[in-house]
């Protein structure tokens, strides 16, 4: 056995490099001064972690991860495209702070305000208060950091999936211009419907872990967003910029 495969298969090498990813989440957490609704999205790291040691190891140790629940209220059921009432204002001041951050930035003004709009809980009541265009943008943001924290796993485990596969997310994502996007969407989702029950049930933490390795059709989807994450991020940034209007009132 190698080095390499003698350090992979060292019991202590994965505990420092987990504490050491779960310190950088809660210093990212505490430092972005955004608060993580439930679960801690570290599915990502150990299913990567996990594939690259079983080529090395027979024993690979269980890992624990934090279960999260986000809706109180099923929301599949209410098509956002029916609410166009433009509720949600920003200020000018902000949108040209947030611009000077870059595109991040400049989108988090606007997510931040319908975060704030909806109390933190998208549910049957708080669909209402924002339009269609403003829950694309929140969906796009809720995807992007969940997919990205712990693939489409953790985003369907922690509830969104009613919220991006039952509502026209793929179809607005066409119409803003990332079209290999809205396919990719679109993949997702019929693999979602074909296997919702089994994605959506309550499980345990080791349950969790495992859907990472029952449900690796996932997989490619995930390495074609993270390739492309930042080219489709500034699509929507440049639409929403264009069409400031469908997203929010600016004032001052």
């Amino acid at each position: 056995m190698s080095t390499w495969q003698n350090v992979f298969c060292c019991p202590a090498f994965y505990l420092y490099l987990c504490i050491r990813h779960s310190s950088a989440c809660m210093r990212m957490t505490a430092d972005g001064g955004q608060v993580r609704l439930e679960r801690a999205g570290m599915g990502m790291f150990f299913r990567a972690f996990w594939k690259t040691l079983r080529r090395f190891c027979q024993n690979v140790p269980s890992f624990q991860v934090k279960r999260r629940s986000v809706f109180s209220a099923e929301v599949g059921h209410t098509k956002f495209y029916d609410m166009e009432e433009n509720r949600i204002v920003v200020t000018d001041a902000a949108l040209r702070e947030g611009a000077g951050k870059g595109m991040d930035g400049f989108l988090q003004v606007f997510t931040d305000a319908y975060w704030n709009a909806v109390g933190g809980d998208i549910n049957a009541e708080t669909m209402p208060l924002l339009n269609g265009w403003q829950h694309t943008l929140l969906g796009y943001h809720l995807f992007r950091q969940e997919v990205l924290d712990g693939g489409f796993v953790q985003l369907i485990q922690n509830g969104y999936g009613p919220y991006i596969f039952d509502n026209p997310f793929a179809k607005a994502m066409r119409l803003m211009g990332a079209k290999d996007f809205s396919k990719l969407i679109y993949d997702a989702k019929g693999y979602y419907d074909a296997h919702r029950e089994e994605l959506e049930r309550e499980c345990t933490d080791d349950e969790f872990m495992a859907m990472y390795e029952q449900h690796e059709f996932f997989d490619d989807l995930e390495e074609a967003f993270m390739e492309n994450e930042e080219e489709i991020t500034e699509l929507v940034a440049r639409y929403v910029d264009e069409h400031l209007q469908d997203f929010a009132r600016i004032e001052g």
